[in-house]
């Protein structure tokens, strides 16, 4: 069954289940976005603990720049969607949560691992769920409900095993993440 989409026929690609090999390649390159997170988890466990408090940073950001490449994406497809017409204002506004829960995210590295973690997390469902709903409006096609729902798995719970991980390891201890004022150098005026 071939969903269609609200875009401008001109503008609509064949579905991906007339394109060879396509399933595997959306798949593979949406699920590399995982490594990042994964490659932080395994930090977390490997390294020492003057390297921890660096991955769970870098891990914040990367989900803040995940967030904000979402609703980037989300903001172009009502364009799009909408062409040669008006987009939808209240689905553009939309778009403008993930942005700033980023960056409230990676401000909160200086306040609160703990909460820095927990303001990506709950972006992510927002997103997900974001997304499921535009795939029941069709929106977005069938197939992506499946993709998201693995993909956003995959990151919260890799982001949930490095959260607990640095939470119940004995060296690691929440005052061990400096805020990034610490890190600022001695020249600094600030």
């Amino acid at each position: 069954m071939t969903e269609t989409f609200q875009t401008p026929e001109s503008l609509t690609a064949p579905p991906l289940p007339g394109r060879k090999g396509a399933w595997l390649k959306v798949w593979a390159i949406g699920l590399s976005g995982l490594t990042p997170f994964a490659v932080c988890f395994a930090g977390v466990i490997l390294a020492g603990p003057d390297w921890d408090r660096r991955f769970v940073a870098a891990m914040v950001i990367y989900g803040a720049l995940v967030a904000t490449f979402s609703a980037g994406v989300r903001w172009g497809a009502e364009i799009v969607r909408t062409m040669p017409g008006a987009p939808d204002p209240g689905r553009l506004a939309r778009s403008a949560p993930p942005l700033v829960a980023g960056l409230l995210a990676v401000l909160l590295l200086e306040v609160s691992w703990q909460a820095a973690v927990g303001v990506i997390i709950a972006t992510g469902l927002g997103l997900l769920v974001w997304d499921l709903m535009a795939v029941r409006a069709r929106l977005l096609p069938g197939w992506m409900a499946a993709f998201r729902i693995v993909a956003a798995s995959g990151a919260i719970g890799l982001m949930l095993a490095t959260a607990w991980t640095v939470a119940a390891t004995p060296n690691i201890q929440p005052a061990s993440l400096p805020a990034v004022a610490e890190a600022r150098p001695a020249t600094d005026p600030r």
